[in-house]
């Protein structure tokens, strides 16, 4: 990967206070084929609850299907379902036997309330017994209401999405209809280091799905932080993007994600 830094002067005088605009720029280059490509550990998370029956459970089956024909005898699935219990439907497994995973998936259906935090966190576990460095190791969450079961408080939940992230592990969240709770899956995706999708109507969840793959099957870096160093003639230091900051002493920096 390429990286430059831009300032808007290359001059400044020393008799005043000035702002500065610096902008990054960075180039990843060209994806790698299939064959060079990372192999990705995905835990797939399906909320089952009564409130997905009918269309949005239809749609998200096939969207799940959809994924497991797309990846390769590398890489690595496991699928847990949720409702107010949580039950692992796939353990992580190479996928090679595609056709009796996706009739797995046609067996799913819905009923009960939503405990979300047990579905997750038992993704992390998932991924995590299968966990290599040189893989993408990331759950999907999906949910279409507000967590009810197990641990509801946004900030614990956060913490815990940092923490995964910490040990490597990334959440992307889909939320789907317009009942589900947006600040809280947007906080789980931001803190985990994943993507954050809203699935409006359920017909949109297969390309939702296809978006989000092919991110992963054409990751070139994780993780990417930039740092800034603050000496003792800067005072403030502002970013015009949206990104995730951590400030240690005089040190700033920014993580930007996935690349």
């Amino acid at each position: 990967m390429q990286a430059d830094f831009v300032l808007d002067y290359d001059v400044i005088t020393v008799e005043q206070a000035h702002k500065l605009y610096l902008m990054a720029r960075l180039n990843s280059g060209p994806a790698p084929g299939d064959e060079r490509r990372r192999p990705v550990n995905i835990s797939l998370v399906i909320d089952r609850s009564g409130s997905m029956a009918g269309e949005k459970l239809d749609y998200t089956k096939q969207a799940a299907q959809f994924l497991v024909q797309n990846l390769g005898a590398r890489d690595i699935l496991s699928i847990v379902l949720y409702n107010d219990k949580v039950e692992t439907l796939l353990y992580p497994e190479t996928v090679q036997r595609k056709d009796a995973i996706s009739h797995r998936l046609e067996g799913i259906k819905a009923s009960g309330t939503t405990n979300l935090s047990g579905g997750w966190l038992e993704g992390c576990n998932l991924v995590a017994q299968k966990y290599e460095e040189n893989r993408v190791n990331r759950v999907i969450l999906m949910s279409d209401g507000l967590a009810n079961r197990g641990i509801t408080d946004q900030g614990k939940l956060v913490g815990l999405a940092q923490q995964k992230l910490a040990e490597g592990i990334s959440t992307t969240t889909m939320g789907l209809g317009k009942d589900f709770n947006e600040d809280l899956m947007m906080a789980i995706s931001n803190a985990g280091g994943g993507a954050f999708y809203f699935i409006e109507s359920p017909e949109v969840t297969p390309t939702i799905f296809h978006e989000e793959l092919q991110g992963l099957l054409s990751l070139i870096g994780q993780n990417l932080v930039i740092s800034l160093e603050m000496l003792g003639h800067i005072t403030t230091v502002n970013q015009l993007n949206a990104y995730q900051v951590h400030t240690d002493g005089k040190r700033i920096s920014y993580r930007l994600g996935d690349i």
